[in-house]
């Protein structure tokens, strides 16, 4: 009795392998697709949450800012910082009219400071995609596109 359910056992991990393995080779590798042509890419929004980050703030919005995608919205949401990052997020938004800042003064009972500044982003949002990223994140200029 213990062999045919070691038998039956091993048939099935047998039939699973080979549903995983030709499964896998159905799905394309992003280096075989050919990026969005820019009058047919959709509208991104980079929604940004920033609290204390006046170290790695100003780098991380440069990033974003030298972005190749076409169709990009920026949002950063100032969570109740406590240190300059405030004061930078309006200086770098009155350099560039691409910056949407937002400030958080209160949270909200029940929330987690984070999701709250990411829920607010999302809420003023009006692009088709929404990519949430922090505050002290480096990306390169074609990660979208």
């Amino acid at each position: 009795m213990l062999f045919w359910l070691g038998i039956a056992i091993l048939v099935a991990y047998v039939l699973i392998g080979l549903e995983v393995a030709s499964g896998s080779r159905k799905i394309r590798f992003l280096r075989d697709i050919q990026p969005i042509a820019p009058e047919a890419a959709p509208t991104v929004s980079i929604i940004v949450a920033a609290r204390n980050e006046e170290r790695n703030v100003r780098a991380a919005l440069r990033s974003l800012l030298s972005l190749d995608y076409p169709r990009l919205q920026l949002l950063v949401v100032d969570d109740r910082s406590e240190d300059c990052t405030g004061a930078i997020l309006e200086e770098m938004a009155s350099g560039d009219s691409r910056l949407e800042i937002f400030h958080v003064a209160e949270l909200p009972a029940g929330w987690l400071g984070k999701n709250h500044a990411l829920w607010q982003g999302s809420r003023k949002a009006s692009g088709e995609l929404l990519l949430f990223t922090d505050a002290d994140v480096v990306m390169a200029p074609d990660v979208l596109s």
